[in-house]
């Protein structure tokens, strides 16, 4: 299996460099996956730092988040695609966790938590909310409404090339929601998900930081819940 990790960026020259740095450092041949940024119309120099760590870099002038993974996945050769933040830095064997649940379970893609880096009573919070919450929320809202719904976080998930190829390309809508909506459109078709927190990746927290912690969390759970009840697959 080839895996392709496509990396939508807009303004990122101060996180960038560190992600590719992860990603070149994985715990897997490297033969077997290739690295894709995709400049969603940066002002910086997130396509200069790209270029030099050497690895795929391309222009999309469109922005928005699922336009960039949309011309990733155009310009992507991989079985697998595998969807990163740039401001993300997964651990040494997030791609060899993804190759082995991907491949060795009846699952369609795969995605997990963010590791904020919070401290004291944040750290518990977060784990509660983001890790244990978001691995049940799923199930519970897709059993009391019957509309099939898993949380996938869209800077930290992968899926199989074949089932995008039955969906067509990620819905465009605006950043929030926009991961919520691609799992509905996957579980429509009958797609498989998993969220577990053994993928669980460095993430940095600097919304959290201008918006407050609360306010924040807020914020992601209702657009999942507003995507839930408004998104027609």
């Amino acid at each position: 299996m080839f895996y392709s990790v496509i990396i939508p960026a807009l303004n990122e020259e101060k996180t960038i460099g560190r992600t590719i740095q992860c990603l070149k450092a994985q715990n897997f041949n490297r033969d077997q996956f290739e690295i894709i940024v995709v400049d969603n119309a940066s002002t910086d120099r997130t396509s200069e730092i790209a270029q030099h760590a050497g690895v795929i870099t391309v222009l999309e002038k469109t922005i928005g988040t699922n336009v960039a993974r949309n011309r990733g996945i155009k310009e992507s050769r991989g079985d697998i695609l595998v969807f990163l933040d740039a401001d993300c830095e997964p651990h040494e064997f997030w791609l060899s966790t993804i190759d082995s649940l991907l491949t060795s379970n009846s699952i369609d893609a795969i995605s997990g938590p963010y590791d904020y880096g919070f401290t004291g009573i944040q750290r518990i919070l977060s784990i509660i909310i983001y890790d244990y919450g978001f691995e049940i929320v799923g199930p519970i809202m897709s059993f009391c409404f019957r509309k099939k719904v898993c949380t996938m976080m869209g800077g930290n998930f992968a899926v199989k090339r074949t089932a995008i190829t039955e969906i067509g390309e990620f819905p465009i809508i605006a950043f929030w929601g926009d991961d919520t909506a691609i799992s509905m459109k996957l579980m429509a078709k009958g797609k498989k998900i998993l969220f577990t927190r053994m993928l669980k990746i460095k993430s940095s927290n600097r919304r959290f930081n201008s918006q407050g912690f609360v306010h924040s969390s807020f914020v992601y759970f209702y657009h999942f819940f507003k995507m839930y009840f408004t998104f027609h697959v």
